[in-house]
């Protein structure tokens, strides 16, 4: 899907609950249409799920889409899907559907802090070279 000349893709977030046979959407652009090859792709997967735990169950799997935080620019996708994963880990205790009822987008200092976060961690894992000294 393309999106402009800057973000040839897009990321959301499925968040699967196999047992109850849902699936929660979050999208960061709010396009409340569920891309169909994604939609085909989960439900199968929760097909074959099902057919591997001997659970039987409705033939429709039920989509929820979730009010979130939504991008004001074109190439920040991935760090709102990283924002939302983050904040629904660090409070397992809320509704993933009224998570983010009160927070219309988030800030540029939200998003750098996250930027910074993730780079620091990815440094962990870059070896140095202790030659190049």
């Amino acid at each position: 899907m393309q999106l402009s000349m800057f973000c040839r893709f897009h990321w959301l977030l499925a968040i699967i609950d196999p047992y109850e046979e849902l699936v929660y959407y979050m999208d960061s652009l709010n396009w409340i249409q569920i891309d169909p090859g994604m939609k085909d792709i989960v439900e199968l997967a929760l097909k074959m799920f099902k057919a591997q735990k001997g659970i039987k169950g409705r033939k429709n799997i039920n989509w929820k889409v979730v009010k979130c935080p939504l991008q004001e620019g074109t190439v920040e996708c991935g760090y709102y899907v990283m924002k939302y994963m983050k904040e629904i880990i660090n409070d397992p205790n809320c509704s993933i559907i009224t998570k983010f009822k009160e927070k219309a987008t988030y800030t540029q200092h939200e998003i750098d802090a996250l930027r910074i976060e993730w780079a620091e961690y990815v440094d962990d894992f870059i070896p140095i070279d202790e030659t190049l000294d």
